[in-house]
């Protein structure tokens, strides 16, 4: 349940004295959760890894809505989308799930207005926000602030503003944060592969080529 996380991108880890809750207690909290009325929303721009995330809460009993700078339509899912979206997509979040590419539009997104638009008084009672996306997207202190005044309730962190996330970093001893060392997501050799391969022989027989990144985007 609880320890630190030596040798790990997000930073060699707190001091003995301020040991954190790891990984292992978030999925213990989530599973806790499961058939609940709890409304989770994802935010991605990524329409592959947004709906996979969408629906494996989804499977887990979750109510699920997604939040992406563009439109999309997905099968049980209502969709928000652009900044005339965001608003109503926040007030009726419980859980906030943050996966959204680093670009100039995005950097210190998730910043105070946004934690405080969250649901106020669902069914966790205060907001849980899980970051799992990049560290600029998120301003540390506001998270903090909004920790301290009572606006959200726990912070799940896997990225941070500067990483390493130096050892003095309050975010280490916080009795509300979850700290993680940028290990969200575990690359599969095997799938990679796949695709490489796959890529290659696409090109090779003049096919479009899949999940092209748009540079003027950034993603």
């Amino acid at each position: 349940k609880y320890g630190c996380f030596p040798n790990m991108m997000a930073g060699p880890g707190p001091p003995p004295e301020r040991k954190t809750k790891g990984v292992f207690s978030f999925l213990i909290a989530t599973k806790s959760m499961i058939g609940g009325c709890f409304a989770c929303r994802i935010m991605a721009q990524d329409p592959l890894l947004g709906r996979d995330a969408l629906h494996k809460l989804q499977v887990m009993g979750f109510t699920v809505s997604g939040w992406s700078r563009s439109a999309h339509r997905i099968d049980g899912v209502t969709c928000f989308s652009g900044g005339e979206g965001l608003k109503p997509f926040l007030a009726q979040t419980d859980i906030l799930v943050v996966l959204l590419p680093l670009t100039p539009d995005t950097r210190g997104m998730i910043n105070a207005d946004v934690l405080r638009g969250l649901s106020q008084n669902g069914a966790l009672h205060k907001p849980v926000l899980i970051n799992a996306g990049r560290g600029g997207l998120q301003k540390e202190t506001d998270i903090l602030a909004c920790l301290e005044d009572g606006s959200l309730g726990e912070a799940i962190l896997d990225v941070f503003e500067t990483e390493p996330l130096p050892v003095d970093s309050p975010l280490w001893s916080h009795p509300r944060v979850v700290v993680s060392p940028h290990n969200a997501a575990m690359s599969a050799p095997d799938a990679i592969g796949q695709l490489v391969a796959r890529q290659i022989g696409r090109m090779e027989q003049g096919q479009p080529l899949l999940h092209l990144v748009e540079i003027k985007r950034g993603y």
